[in-house]
């Protein structure tokens, strides 16, 4: 791991603020600026007829600086760890809490992940956001989110860190309910961004208490400190129960933002917001918070073990049946949207299952690279959507992969793309995928969690099932009979500004996987070993996941060439009438994704009529317990205590004043002094300060 900090460049507490503050203020420049816009007198030549040009470049060139400047931080902070320290307040006798930054490998990959995602987002949504009202919000939003990310990365303090989690809380459902004013779109998206808020408001309790307690009895909330366990004042007297509860509701708010089971329910329904943001908020950036906090203060969890292994592998048994759970959501939904959403959930999994096994390096890197193929995964489905809309004309259909099929003859970019983003979700080597995932599988060989053996073999079976829905999206959106032609026949590809962010991205999916995996293992002095062929579980995943991709093509193909006729009719015609063996596929593949979506829908419709129920419940037994107490409080105590007391005691101080004024020269110049003397001992405070 790293080291204690090291002395702070000059240059780099410079920097350092640059990622939360200037996203920060241009998010409130961007906001208002309706109010000033109509002043700007020029306009450029590229924007043509588009009136949201200002807020679109105030963003882009915003976002393009904190990637320069994630960029420097990383470099500077690569393998050394650099605590930045800006101000220090005292809500303990003699435990200062400091509002610094810490720059170190993991925050530094971490803040230019999210920071180049956000740009090259942001320079997508210039042709997918066009004509979309109240571009102002949109952007605005974009840049609240992108500083409480790097707010959460860059945080040094936990009071800091709590502070951002909850605006990135509050950005997310404002992303999500984005499209509030369609009449389409509009009431799924205002709730599902309440339900957003109010399952990670859940778990949040939990975590505010876990982080609380944690910075109340360790006496200090400074990240660096808390990575050090035997430096702490508590550890001496706290024992393991106390540590135990802390970090169990740290690590169930970390599931709750990050949709892990039982907190899934809200995030498939956060697909209604618009494919930008989902690529940005649900690319495992903003749901990755979670699995990030967990990475931030992984040795406090490593020291854990000495005490007991159950925690350890309780995340790595959720991490393992939510990776397995989500893969069969995926593989029956036909919103290419959710199926990408639960695909995140999955792959979310994963990461939790490494960091309980005990690896940091496979879930780090997993955390990482993810990032990028998944964003690059959605990216490729905006452009799908984009294009489909304007012939199908409803949002909803156009997301319907049953409406989809032969779109790589017309959207061969979008295609190429696409098809890298699910080679590296599968782990096919050499995507960037297979790099993190085989560490994950090797991770669960050598752990010495009890479930370890258990937890591997699930996220094995989850492999079969994340190659099972990956090749189904892509020959349902791809390949196949073009389904959308019976409504029209102009179909674009993506345009200039949407193709430069999917080639872009696509580029850095590419070298993604060997690049950070070999970066966290130098820099964090890992002892894992690189993905290797011969490891019996990473064989038998990646086996599966391919077995899984090529099943549905497989069936598919077969289904379009019997149509034409040929030997393939005569071998499948005796299959499909004499065996049933299309019927069999069907009972099979579809019946139980049938079942299975039912069930979730049910449960999922339970589980927000209880949160949402018991939100109003809260809410009402609070309003009339107010009520009932500002009456009485107004009835016995404010009219009587204060009101009548307020009126008596200005009639008495009346009458100290005049006994005062009784002649006597000497007491007027005691009291003048007196008062000179106050007035100047809190002056002197005010510009000085007084140390105590």
């Amino acid at each position: 791991m790293e080291g204690a900090s090291h002395q702070v460049p000059p240059s780099l507490a410079l920097v350092a603020p640059v990622p939360i503050a200037l996203p920060l203020v241009i998010s409130i420049i961007v906001l208002l600026s309706p109010l000033y816009k109509k002043k700007i007198k020029f306009k450029p030549l590229w924007a043509g007829d588009r009136e949201d040009w200002w807020e679109w470049s105030l963003a882009v060139a915003t976002a393009g600086v904190v990637v320069l400047a994630t960029a420097y931080l990383l470099a500077e902070g690569y393998g050394k760890s650099y605590e930045i320290k800006y101000y220090s307040w005292y809500p303990l006798p003699s435990h200062p809490n400091d509002f610094s930054l810490l720059i170190d490998t993991i925050s530094g990959i971490m803040a230019i992940v999210v920071a180049t995602i956000t740009f090259l987002d942001l320079v997508y949504s210039w042709e997918y956001m066009a004509g979309a009202r109240g571009p102002n919000r949109y952007y605005s939003e974009m840049m609240l989110f992108l500083a409480s990310m790097e707010g959460i990365v860059l945080s040094g303090n936990l009071v800091l860190i709590m502070l951002f989690w909850e605006l990135v809380g509050a950005a997310s459902f404002l992303l999500i309910s984005y499209y509030w004013y369609d009449p389409i779109i509009g009431p799924n998206a205002v709730r599902a961004g309440r339900k957003a808020i109010l399952v990670t408001r859940v778990a949040d309790l939990f975590f505010l208490a876990g982080l609380g307690a944690l910075i109340a009895l360790a006496g200090t909330g400074n990240v660096l400190e808390l990575q050090h366990y035997e430096t702490l004042a508590f550890q001496k007297w706290l024992g393991a129960a106390a540590l135990t509860a802390i970090l169990v509701g740290i690590t169930i708010g970390a599931f709750g933002k990050s949709a892990q089971v039982p907190f899934w329910p809200w995030l498939s329904d956060a697909m209604e917001g618009p494919t930008t943001v989902s690529a940005v908020l649900h690319s495992a950036t903003m749901v990755a918070a979670g699995a990030y906090l967990i990475a931030r203060l992984f040795p406090l969890y490593e020291e854990f073990i000495a005490f007991n292994l159950a925690l350890m592998d309780f995340i790595a048994i959720v991490g393992a049946v939510t990776a397995l759970v989500a893969g069969l959501f995926g593989a029956a939904a036909r919103d290419i949207k959710k199926v990408i959403a639960f695909s995140t959930m999955s792959q979310l999994g994963y990461m939790f299952a490494a960091l309980g096994l005990g690896s940091l390096v496979a879930g780090a890197a997993h955390l990482y690279i993810h990032a990028f193929f998944k964003a690059l995964l959605f990216l490729g489905a905006g452009a799908v959507i984009h294009s489909l809309e304007h012939v199908l004309h409803h949002p909803y259909k156009a997301r319907d992969m049953f409406n989809m099929g032969g779109l790589w003859r017309y959207m061969k970019v979008t295609f190429v793309v696409t098809l890298i983003a699910l080679l590296s979700l599968i782990g096919l080597p050499p995507f960037s995928g297979w790099w993190s995932k085989e560490l994950i599988i090797e991770s669960a060989l050598h752990s010495p969690v009890p479930h370890a053996l258990a937890v591997g073999v699930t996220l094995t079976l989850a492999a079969g099932l994340t190659g099972f829905y990956s090749g189904r999206l892509l020959y349902l959106t791809f390949f196949g009979k073009p389904r959308w032609k019976a409504h029209g026949e102009h179909l674009h590809d993506a345009g200039p500004a949407m193709k430069f962010a999917l080639v872009t991205l696509a580029l850095i999916v590419l070298v993604s996987g060997p690049t950070i995996t070999f970066a966290l293992k130098k820099a964090l002095r890992a002892h894992e070993g690189l993905p290797r062929y011969e490891l019996p579980l990473g064989n038998a995943a990646l086996t599966l996941a391919i077995i899984g991709f090529l099943t549905p093509i497989t069936y598919y193909v077969l289904m379009g060439v019997a149509e034409r006729g040929g030997i393939i009719r005569k071998v499948w015609y005796p299959l499909y009438k004499e065996f049933w063996f299309h019927e069999f596929f069907h009972s099979v593949a579809n019946f139980w994704a049938y079942a299975l979506s039912k069930a979730v829908d049910a449960v999922e419709r339970a589980y927000t009529a209880f949160l949402v129920g018991m939100a109003f419940f809260i809410g009402r037994a609070y309003a009339w317990g107010w009520a009932v107490s500002v009456r009485l409080a107004d009835e016995d105590y404010w009219d009587v205590k204060v009101i009548d007391g307020l009126a008596r005691s200005v009639v008495k101080l009346g009458k100290k004043a005049l006994e005062l004024q009784n002649g006597d020269i000497n007491l007027y110049v005691a009291l003048s002094a007196a008062g000179l003397t106050l007035l100047m001992f809190v002056t002197l405070i005010l510009l000085f300060g007084v140390g105590w």
